[in-house]
């Protein structure tokens, strides 16, 4: 754990010694212990034996999975949702042993917990049961009035991952994030938050009009070509139109049309055409970046790409 959190994460010969000695003695293992060395692996990458070493942790602490903690219980499922490590038995058996401690959740738990079932099951139906019982828990004032930005971001892009339909739960979202919060939002959060209520098609307007306000023209230079995208996308696919907002994300993109693939060209050119912003400059520029590229678009971004322009 120590080495992990450091960022000492290439001592091959190293962590191969720790696993062998840890198999060794797994069964002396407590609740933090199945936690602390799971989080660290799965920041580990390169080791051949990693993928049998967590499915050994796995087996191991299934029997103990009831006297671990919440924060023990997220950790352990975040960790083998980073890792991309797939075990049905064990996730059901985390669901299961976090129903009874869900009151004794924090917004953090809420939130990391969803995007680790959303990750590595999320169409599984046993997640969407448990995410459902979750988000109910989730959102009693008492919890969702504490959450901070990224638990917001996380959990809608979960519940938007796994497809849960809970238009309820992203209302309720909706009124929580204040002004307050939204100015503790970083680029992804943003882009995360706006994208899954447009995947889950929840109109929400007084939100996005909150957050087209919030993000000023320099902050949007702060984001990623994907998370540019997103937001034009998340904007025009809910009909929310804000002429000032999109004139910023044009020119914030015409900076990064360099880092730009077909999904971005033909995402970008559908939103603004969507809602009928015209910008040539920025239409003009992505004709020539895209051009080299677009033998690598699909079908339906060539087909966007030619309807938008």
């Amino acid at each position: 754990w120590a080495y992990a959190t450091v960022g000492i994460t290439t001592e091959n010969v190293f962590f191969r010694t720790i696993i062998q000695i840890t198999l060794r003695t797994l069964h002396e293992f407590a609740a933090q212990d199945f936690a602390n060395i799971a989080w660290a692996f799965a920041h580990i990458k390169n080791l051949p034996q990693l993928e049998n070493f967590f499915h050994t942790l796995a087996t191991e602490a299934i029997p103990k999975l009831n006297k671990f903690k919440p924060k023990e219980l997220t950790n352990f499922a975040w960790a083998f949702a980073t890792a991309n490590i797939k075990n049905d038995i064990l996730f059901q058996a985390i669901a299961q042993a976090a129903l009874p401690k869900l009151q004794a959740f924090i917004p953090q738990d809420f939130a990391t917990m969803s995007w680790a079932f959303a990750v590595i099951c999320g169409q599984k139906k046993y997640t969407h049961q448990f995410l459902k019982t979750l988000a109910q828990e989730a959102s009693q004032p008492n919890k969702i009035n504490k959450f901070k930005a990224q638990d917001f971001a996380n959990i809608t892009w979960a519940f938007a991952t796994a497809n849960i339909q809970l238009p309820q739960f992203f209302h309720t979202v909706a009124k929580a994030l204040s002004p307050k919060i939204l100015k503790t939002y970083k680029p992804q959060d943003y882009a995360n938050t706006a994208w899954a209520f447009a995947t889950m098609n929840i109109q929400s307007p007084e939100l996005f009009q909150a957050i087209a306000k919030e993000i000023k023209p320099k902050k949007l230079h702060e984001f990623s070509s994907q998370h540019l995208t997103n937001m034009a996308w998340a904007f025009a696919t809910l009909n929310i139109k804000v002429p000032h907002f999109f004139e910023a994300i044009a020119d914030a993109a015409l900076i990064k049309l360099s880092n730009f693939q077909s999904q971005n060209f033909s995402n970008t050119a559908w939103a603004f055409a969507s809602i009928d912003i015209k910008h040539p400059s920025l239409f003009n520029a992505m004709a020539i970046s895209a051009l080299p590229q677009l033998n690598n678009f699909k079908c339906q971004e060539l087909a966007n790409t030619a309807w938008a322009y």
